[in-house]
């Protein structure tokens, strides 16, 4: 199956320059059809999965059509199940304004897999120079805050750190944000502690762009459900966003906990054989 032809000119001269074997894009739509957009919402497969779920569940949520994305030797092609399509490992997507979304337009980056050191950089690079295209007046980042020890059925605790206002402001300019970090009691994050590629695209991004870090606690192993159904009902009250349907999420924690109690059970059984050797 062929992968699809790039046809903006332009991002092919600048990326594969940079990148040669190390990523590959891949766009199917004229980007020069979508010039501006007012955010950026970018989550990747990082701690507790919890930037990959809040994208995705947002991808479905305002059936966001893709228009591109990467691939790359160091990461899996993906075959979709319903059609059979390669999908890449990294994908773009793109929401028009509606009343959905508050009448605001969006680019929804996404992975499906964990992003490796090895093209951390150069992906970073590669996301700078495509968001140029659409000159975004905000940047959101989303992913999980590392801990070891949280009860996975409650809500997680939910950080924001601006790179603009760094710590809590009480400006009027800054008054709305700090309406909705109060309301949803969310904590400024005064001194962020990033792993992954969310660091290295902060770094990047916040020197030309509005950067946020919108993070919740999460499991550092395996995946954290509740931490991205916490992060979502931060970004409806952020960005005014329409309910989002989170029962996909919630049913992955029914699942989970029945898992958890199997598994208790079991040890216990164990524990309750008798003794057969010596």
């Amino acid at each position: 199956m062929e992968i699809e032809e790039i046809i903006e000119e332009n991002f092919i001269a600048t990326t594969m320059e940079q990148e040669n074997e190390f990523l590959i894009p891949t766009f199917k739509t004229n980007l020069s059809d979508i010039r501006e957009c007012d955010y950026v919402l970018e989550g990747f497969a990082s701690i507790g999965a919890v930037g990959a779920m809040v994208t995705h569940t947002l991808i479905k949520h305002f059936r966001a059509y893709k228009i591109g994305g990467f691939f790359s030797p160091f990461l899996p092609a993906v075959v979709q199940k319903n059609n059979l399509e390669v999908i890449p490992p990294i994908s773009i997507h793109y929401v028009p304004a509606n009343p959905k979304n508050n009448n605001k337009s969006m680019i929804i980056t996404t992975s499906i897999v964990n992003i490796p050191q090895t093209i951390s950089a150069q992906l970073a690079t590669s996301l700078q120079k495509l968001y140029e295209i659409f000159s975004p007046q905000k940047i959101y980042i989303i992913d999980g805050k590392p801990v070891l020890k949280r009860n996975w059925q409650e809500k997680a605790q939910t950080f924001m750190f601006d790179s603009k206002i760094g710590t809590l402001s009480t400006t009027q300019e800054n008054k709305g944000s700090n309406d909705i970090v109060t309301k949803n009691k969310m904590s400024f994050w005064t001194e962020p502690f990033l792993l992954g590629q969310s660091a290295v695209n902060f770094q990047y991004y916040q020197q030309n762009y509005h950067t946020l870090l919108l993070c919740s606690e999460a499991w550092t192993e395996g995946v954290d459900p509740q931490s991205a159904i916490s992060l979502l009902g931060v970004l409806e009250a952020l960005l005014g966003l329409s309910k989002i349907d989170t029962s996909e999420l919630r049913e992955l924690m029914k699942e989970m906990s029945e898992q958890l109690n199997t598994t208790i059970q079991l040890g216990k059984d164990e524990k309750s054989r008798p003794n057969l050797y010596f």
